[in-house]
């Protein structure tokens, strides 16, 4: 029984880390640590360093592009 629930374990283990997401946001220069304000916007409280999307269309004939 105990082989059993170690077997589902690994095997429910293996699939959640299958489908993780990566997060890759690169190598952080020390100019950008040590940066007090953002160039193109002096006011601005913060910067966004990295950004990343995703995007999906589906198309049905009926609808068309959703």
């Amino acid at each position: 029984m105990k082989m059993r629930l170690l077997i589902a374990f690994a095997i429910m283990a293996g699939c959640i880390t299958a489908y993780a997401q990566k997060r890759e946001l690169g190598e952080v220069t020390v100019e950008e640590l040590k940066q007090q304000n953002y160039p193109k916007d002096p006011s601005a409280p913060a910067a966004i360093l990295f950004s990343k999307g995703e995007t999906s269309m589906t198309f049905s004939e009926q609808s068309g592009f959703q």
